[in-house]
Formats: structure tokens, sequence, C-alpha cells
């Protein structure tokens, strides 16, 4: 019974791995990163750090569609901080996260729902770099 056990355990601790690494050749990176403008903003700057490191300062536009030309990084498994800042309106959001349970952040420059004339960030944090 024991050995049926241990059996499973291994073959579970293997299929995660063999996920993760599939994951992170095909993405390029095990940490993926989506910003994108959906606000009536034409051009919106945003930076993005982890961990206080810049990894990405770059104009999106609005588009009809999302543009999910994403950013891959290679880090190691553990605990981090995205702090995203669209500096021209003064505004960031930062979230907390352990990179073994995500592997995807979506961020979202958009209009605030109570106030159209405002804008507000939204970081989305998802397990699996795979689209819906």
């Amino acid at each position: 019974m024991k050995k049926i056990l241990g059996l499973y355990v291994l073959l579970i601790v293997l299929i995660f791995g063999c996920r993760q690494t599939y994951w992170m050749v095909s993405r390029g990176g095990n940490l993926n990163l989506y910003p994108y403008n959906s606000s009536d903003e034409e051009i919106v700057t945003m930076e993005v750090f982890v961990n206080g490191e810049s990894v990405n300062i770059q104009d999106h536009s609005n588009r009809n569609t999302p543009n999910y030309q994403g950013l891959a990084l290679y880090r190691s498994t553990g605990i981090y901080e995205i702090k995203v800042v669209a500096p021209k309106h003064n505004i960031s959001k930062t979230e907390v996260f352990t990179l073994l349970t995500v592997k995807r952040i979506n961020i979202e420059f958009a209009n605030d729902e109570n106030d159209p004339s405002k804008y507000v960030l939204h970081l989305s944090l998802e397990p699996s770099p795979n689209f819906h």
C-alpha cells in the first residue's frame, strides 16, 4: 500500500514538474505579464516593477481588442510583489503573490466604473499562462 501511495505522489510531482517546464519553455518564462489599455485614453504609459525592479515601461493604445503581446520573465519560485504605475495619471496598484501558484498576470488600465472620468488599474492573477 505504501509503494502505491509513493508511486502516486511521485507521479503527481512528475506531472507538476513537466507542466511547469512546458509553460516556461512555451511562453519564454515562468512569469507572464500582459498589460493592456481598455480605457478611453488613447495611449497610456505603464511601468511594471517586480520586487522593486523595473521590468517594463511601455505605451499601450486603446484598441478595440486587448493587445496580448506579453512580457515573459524567468524568476525562481517564491513570494513576489508586483507594482504597476501609470505616472501620467498618478495611479498605481500593488499585489503580492506566490510564483508557484501564479503564472500569468493581466494588467488593465481602465475607466473607473463609478466615475468614468477617472482611471483605475486592475491586476488579475491567474494560475495558468494559457489563454481561455
